[in-house]
């Protein structure tokens, strides 16, 4: 009998076996690799959001509070004018705007129509800061915010004669980090109050620029709901309270 000869190589079904395990292996590496970098984006988005949030909140607590110790700002602490009380608000962003000085700022906001902050804003203002990290660099002017055309105060306005641009750049062509989608005040935790301010409530929502594009996409493609319905899932809402000490005096009026 013959002695049987070895085998040598692999059969067509070894071949498309090995070919499948690799294939899958090679796609499990891929997916690791693309939930990594998803994950570091995300984290990295999160990260400017915060940064973001931290210098418009600060920004707006600095005017309340030197608006308490201004005695030409018209900030009353009477039951009846309390509707006054949040004129000073919006200077924090139209003095970057305008260069104006704080109590020349031409927009009154009322307390009880908080939300007419975000339509009286001029709504391609740009915030820019200077970054700790690059002080003393040419680097050192970082376009970090903008305000969003897109979002009216509660829910964002996908209209036609907004016309979205891709890039979210200003008039000077400078590109945007991330987008303020709302700002609102509460007085006394209240839309409305009839009583002496104890404390504002600022609350602000901010997306990233690539969320923003990605809300566009999804509007142009499938429609204002499900634009509205991504952006509620990736903005991210801030708020800080601000006490406000009563010192005595009943109104602070413009002499």
């Amino acid at each position: 009998m013959p002695p049987r000869s070895s085998r040598n190589g692999f059969t067509l079904l070894e071949l498309m076996v090995s070919l499948v395990i690799l294939t899958l292996v090679v796609l499990m590496i891929s997916r690791i690799f693309t939930t990594s970098t998803s994950a570091v984006t995300r984290g990295s988005h999160d990260a400017l959001l915060d940064e973001a949030a931290r210098f418009v909140l600060d920004n707006l607590q600095t005017d309340i509070s030197q608006a308490l110790i201004r005695t030409n700002v018209p900030f009353r602490v009477d039951s009846v004018s309390v509707g006054d009380a949040l004129y000073f608000i919006s200077t924090a962003t139209r003095r970057q705007l305008l260069g104006m000085p704080r109590d020349l700022a031409p927009v009154q906001i009322r307390s009880r129509q908080s939300l007419d902050l975000v339509s009286a804003l001029n709504r391609r203002v740009v915030f820019e800061y200077i970054a700790n990290s690059q002080v003393g660099t040419q680097a050192a002017r970082k376009n970090l915010i903008r305000q969003s055309d897109y979002y009216d105060g509660t829910k964002p306005d996908f209209q036609s004669d907004r016309e979205y641009t891709e890039e979210l750049e200003d008039a000077d062509g400078l590109t945007a980090q991330a987008v303020l989608t709302f700002m609102n005040f509460r007085i006394n935790g209240n839309q409305s109050n009839s009583a002496p301010p104890r404390f504002v409530d600022i609350i602000i929502g901010l997306c990233s620029a690539n969320d923003m594009r990605q809300a566009m996409r999804i509007y142009k493609t499938r429609g204002d709901d499900e634009a509205e319905y991504f952006l509620a899932i990736h903005e991210r809402v801030y708020t800080r309270r601000i006490h406000i000490p009563n010192l005595g005096t009943s109104l602070l009026e413009f002499e």
